[in-house]
Order: structure tokens, then C-alpha cells, then sequence
């Protein structure tokens, strides 16, 4: 009921977030570009996998539309990929940033992002019968993994990859 709209709501959340350096804002996608070039430009961050169980917490159960009913929760899992690929640089010159602590910087300011966002939160269902339904704990709880970097093809580029799994709660009446 609620999964394209978390899903949405994340990738709103997080699109066009400022850079903590100078560069373009954060670009978030649930489907990438084709070609996806941009990764060499800026960071990218798509809203990939969602899984999660539901479960009743109060009773009456619905017996129709417009019917009494209690509360269910979905926990549901997402997991955020980050991408950004930038020249290898030589980070002990004078005055230059090192990528890679940039690119930390770049998943801190995504979890400060999704650790401020408003909770409890409305979302509504893109698709009839546009239910709504109400995110709790957005960003109570994340788990990230900055991944090994590793040179593209033509050995001047390295590429950067982190994962954020983000647990997010819906509470719906059902």
C-alpha cells in the first residue's frame, strides 16, 4: 500500500541536498539515468531495495473500506547506494582535499539529512486509491558501509561507493 510512497519520499528527502564542499548537490534517483554519466559529476544516490514485514498492533481488523479498524505497522528496510567517481588526484599536494575523506563527508551529510527529517510524517500513495498512511522513526536508527574504492576503466578515475540501510516504520489502519 505504502511502498511507493516511502520510496518516493526518501529519494525527495534526499534529492539536491547541498555538499558539505564545492560541488553539485546530491542527486537521488529509485531509477538511474540512461547513460548514467553523472556519477563522474557529482554524487548519486539511488533508493534500491525495500523488503519488511507487517504486522497488527491493535484490533478492531478492517472489514471494508470506511469500516473501524485498528493499527498495522510495515517495517520496512530500504537500502541507499551512493556513487561518485572522481579524478585519483594526488591528496598530499598542498591546498587538495583527499577524496576519500570527502567522500565520507558526503555519507554523513546524507544520514544528517535522514536524521532531521519530521517525524511523524504523512506520506500519500501516488496510485488510487491514494491512501495515506504515517512514516515514523525516518533516520532513528541507520547502518552504513563506505565500500573499498576502486579505479575505472581508464586508471585516472576512482570510483566510490557507500550503503546506507535505512529501517523506516509505517503505521497504517487496516
Amino acid at each position: 500500500m505504502g511502498l511507493p510512497s516511502v520510496i518516493s519520499y526518501v529519494r525527495g528527502l534526499l534529492d539536491g541536498i547541498a555538499m558539505p564542499f564545492p560541488s553539485a548537490d546530491l542527486a537521488a534517483y529509485i531509477t538511474p539515468p540512461d547513460p548514467n554519466v553523472e556519477t563522474t559529476v557529482i554524487p548519486t544516490l539511488y533508493v534500491l531495495t525495500a523488503e519488511g514485514p507487517e504486522q497488527r498492533l491493535t484490533v478492531p481488523r478492517n472489514s471494508g473500506p470506511g469500516t473501524p479498524s485498528g493499527d498495522k505497522t510495515i517495517d520496512h528496510a530500504l537500502s541507499l547506494h551512493i556513487i561518485w567517481i572522481i579524478a585519483a588526484g594526488n591528496p598530499a599536494a598542498p591546498g587538495a582535499l583527499d577524496p576519500d575523506l570527502l567522500f565520507g563527508s558526503v555519507i554523513e551529510t546524507v544520514m544528517a539529512r535522514l536524521r532531521t527529517a519530521p517525524s511523524p510524517h504523512v506520506i500519500t500513495d501516488p496510485f488510487p486509491p491514494h491512501a495515506q498512511t504515517t512514516l515514523v522513526d525516518t533516520g532513528e536508527k541507520m547502518t552504513y558501509r563506505y565500500l573499498p574504492r576502486h579505479a575505472v576503466r581508464n586508471q585516472r578515475m576512482l570510483r566510490r561507493d557507500g550503503l546506507i540501510d535505512l529501517p523506516l516504520k509505517e503505521v497504517i489502519g487496516a
